[in-house]
């Protein structure tokens, strides 16, 4: 009989020593595993894309544009140089090039570069630079878009668009508008792509196309 009591009285021991785990809580905060699932996570949530990079830099050459801040702006420029294009055809020898320091001597002075030939009519475009950019760069408020694409074109017109074909390595941001004004029922919408190559890990503008319809 005793030995019964024996067993008896050791099961319950066990019994109640059982629930006492099971009941004890553990704080999450100081699980090795809650750490670890911590420390991974954290630089995936702060991790940014490509496209975010070149998007977060076209804002900044938009709006050094827009404020005529030209001394911020040339601090994006490839020390290649910047092609302007006035339609999404680029053609290098017919359109003009500038350097940083090129730019802020020309957009002080009154002279005129042939910038390509206006559609339709193919007359040379003869502009300085502060009226080409009021023409072609500045014309719709970019920074403040429809719509904004990263390596994508929103819209097209006749003109064939060749930026891969020129900048084979580079990435560009698009700003467009359907339209500017109701009446045009859209046929006044306007594109504007910012061109970047990467350098050393940073990337750099090389070329500002500018579409809209063409004939």
């Amino acid at each position: 009989m005793k030995q019964i009591n024996f067993y008896v009285w050791i099961m319950v021991i066990v019994f109640v020593f059982s629930a006492c785990i099971r009941d004890k809580k553990v704080d999450p905060a100081l699980s090795d595993t809650s750490q670890t699932a911590i420390i991974q996570a954290s630089p995936k949530a702060e991790k940014y894309t490509k496209a975010d990079t070149v998007k977060a830099v076209g804002q900044e050459v938009i709006l050094a544009f827009e404020r005529k801040d030209y001394t911020e702006l040339v601090k994006y420029f490839s020390t290649k140089g910047v092609l302007f294009s006035p339609y999404a055809n680029l053609a290098p020898r017919k359109q003009v090039k500038l350097t940083g320091e090129e730019f802020l001597a020309a957009i002080k002075s009154k002279q005129v570069y042939k910038w390509g030939e206006y559609d339709g009519t193919g007359e040379e475009i003869k502009l300085t630079l502060a009226d080409y950019l009021q023409k072609f760069v500045t014309k719709a408020p970019f920074s403040e878009a429809e719509a904004i694409s990263f390596d994508a074109v929103m819209k097209k017109g006749n003109t064939i668009d060749n930026i891969w074909k020129i900048f084979p390595e580079a990435h560009y941001v698009e700003y467009h508008f359907s339209g500017i004004d109701p009446q045009y029922e859209g046929m006044d919408w306007t594109s504007l792509r910012l061109v970047f190559e990467c350098i050393d890990d940073e990337y750099y503008l090389v070329a500002v196309v500018q579409d809209q319809w063409t004939v």
